[in-house]
């Protein structure tokens, strides 16, 4: 098989996926990344479905996002994406968005795992290959398709603070409800962004200055679980930390 050296999704930003201010908002574009990554994968013939049959699921560990502009209302972009190949349990895959010029107003990378579907268990590369050898072209998906980074470091690893009582009361509490759920029965990954903007917002923070922002995720929150979300400023970046059942961590979000 050829891979293509990238593989380019088209989007149009739609009213309901606008911010106040006529922008998309980070979540629906993480959203958007999401779809493409999917159509990165289709084309080594193991998509989701194919993924999930096998008893195996893709889990997503960290990402870094960098804009110079949010698309806007009625404008039409593409995400271009591909795969940076597979080190130890990790695989790597990187975004630009791409405007209608041609010009990239965005960037982003990206650190995933294989893991069993039922444990979470994280699988090694050779063992997916391994588990679908009747699928040649999957092999493929461990190499880099071209010597590209989209952003020339990977997503950092964040940490929690050593006590939770360092953060004094939450800035907000989110609820997995119906609309936060996805096919999985979880919450979504970009949801967490979007919980994460809306505790800035209700801070004060004018979300619409944030140009760069980095995320780690830690556990799964499935129906009906509570997360509180909690604020502070270290070295010149602002940290949301998640937490569930009063202490579980759940995810990191850093911006500047």
């Amino acid at each position: 098989m050829s891979v293509p050296s990238y593989v380019d999704l088209d989007f149009h930003v739609k009213v309901t996926e606008s911010s106040m201010t006529d922008t998309i908002l980070p979540s629906v574009l993480l959203g958007d990344f999401q779809e493409s990554a999917e159509a990165g994968v289709q084309i080594f013939g193991i998509d989701t479905p194919v993924i999930n049959e096998r008893g195996f699921c893709w889990i997503v560990l960290r990402m870094s996002v960098e804009l110079k502009r949010l698309p806007k209302w009625k404008e039409s972009f593409k995400i271009r994406t591909w795969s940076c190949g597979a080190e130890s349990l990790c695989w790597r895959r990187d975004y630009q968005i791409i405007d209608g010029n041609g010009d990239v107003i965005g960037s982003s990378t990206s650190e995933w795992i294989i893991a069993d579907i039922n444990t979470h268990r994280p699988i090694r590369p050779k063992t997916l290959i391994a588990a679908f050898e009747d699928y040649p072209d999957c092999a493929l998906l461990a190499t880099a398709q071209n010597d590209m980074k989209a952003i020339d470091y990977s997503s950092p690893k964040l940490s929690f603070p050593d006590s939770l009582s360092e953060l004094g009361n939450p800035v907000i509490s989110k609820f997995a409800d119906y609309s936060e759920l996805d096919h999985n029965h979880h919450v979504n990954n970009t949801k967490y962004i979007a919980w994460a903007y809306d505790a800035l917002f209700k801070s004060g923070v004018d979300v619409d200055t944030i140009n760069s922002f980095d995320i780690n995720y830690h556990s799964e929150v499935k129906n009906g679980e509570r997360v509180d979300l909690y604020l502070t400023e270290l070295d010149g970046y602002k940290y949301i930390y998640g937490y569930k059942n009063n202490d579980e961590k759940v995810f990191i979000f850093r911006c500047n």
